[in-house]
């Protein structure tokens, strides 16, 4: 919040504020009411007020009390607006990790009745019928400064608690080549172990791949999803219904052998091989 930092030997309000203040709230002779003003902000709207004489600000001591919080507003599930030529009079803003939003609408914007802030930027489509998507502050203010003169601009604002951004036509084709990788997974598939470490990452009984690492040298010879039916080590000890914690230390104990194979299956369309009659009866003696 704006900050007194100084506090001029002429001016009108020495004897009633101090050093130290932070402006809470502004209210204006429309009785408009500000909240949480940066300072540019607070220092346009004074000046553009300054023959008023009905302006009010509230201080307040940080230490001590607490910034009135703005009054909540229900956002709309989303805005489409057709944007006038020009500058637009409204901030941007992003969080990391999260999409550019309406952080600011100021008084004189040409939009100001129908941007709301808090409504996340979802996409801009220019004049030529171009859709750009999941934009970037910079990138959002460099396409509107790029396209300013044009009055076929249209930004779509959505509520983000409410619906969702629009995936860009690339990013859902690379989605469904994802998909389609992930569901088709063999039946079945013996892979010759090298030595060495695998690359992979195996969770659950029976063990599942959930990771293949870039430099795995399996990374051409299996799939997620694909389930460990069977390891065969290198003394060739067969392994079966084994979990993940007894094959990760069986394929550490023998990771220096060429000789180690797994069997895998896809659990969708395979069973796990059971272990055979006769090595129960052996456990068994």
């Amino acid at each position: 919040l704006p900050t007194i930092t100084e506090i001029k030997f002429n001016s009108p309000l020495e004897d009633d504020v101090v050093l130290g203040m932070a402006v809470d709230t502004l209210t204006l002779e429309s009785g408009e009411v500000f909240y949480e003003l940066p300072l540019k902000s607070l220092i346009t709207l004074l000046a553009d007020n300054a023959k008023s004489d009905k302006r009010t600000i509230r201080f307040i001591d940080l230490e001590q009390t607490k910034p009135t919080p703005a009054p909540s507003v229900s956002l709309p599930n989303e805005k489409i607006i057709t944007l006038p030529a020009g500058k637009l009079g409204v901030e941007f803003s992003s969080e990391v990790g999260k999409p550019v939003f309406i952080s600011e609408v100021k008084r004189k914007s040409p939009i100001k009745d129908k941007a709301i802030v808090g409504m996340t930027v979802d996409t801009l489509t220019l004049e030529s019928g171009e859709v750009l998507y999941n934009l970037t502050v910079s990138e959002l203010l460099e396409a509107l400064g790029a396209h300013s003169h044009s009055k076929k601009r249209v930004l779509r604002l959505i509520n983000l608690d409410t619906m969702q951004l629009t995936p860009s036509p690339k990013e859902e084709e690379e989605e469904e080549e994802e998909e389609e990788e992930e569901d088709w997974i063999p039946d079945e598939k013996i892979v010759t172990l090298p030595p060495g470490k695998l690359g992979l990452v195996f969770q659950g009984t029976p063990p599942r791949i959930t990771k293949i690492k870039p430099n795995s040298p399996l990374v051409d010879e299996v799939m997620l999803g694909m389930v460990v039916d069977i390891l065969t080590v290198g003394d060739g000890a067969v392994m079966y219904e084994i979990n993940s914690k007894a094959l990760i230390n069986s394929l550490n104990k023998n990771q220096n052998s060429d000789k180690r194979a797994i069997r895998f299956i896809n659990p969708e369309t395979n069973e796990v091989t059971p272990m055979p009659d006769d090595e129960e009866d052996e456990d068994e003696q």
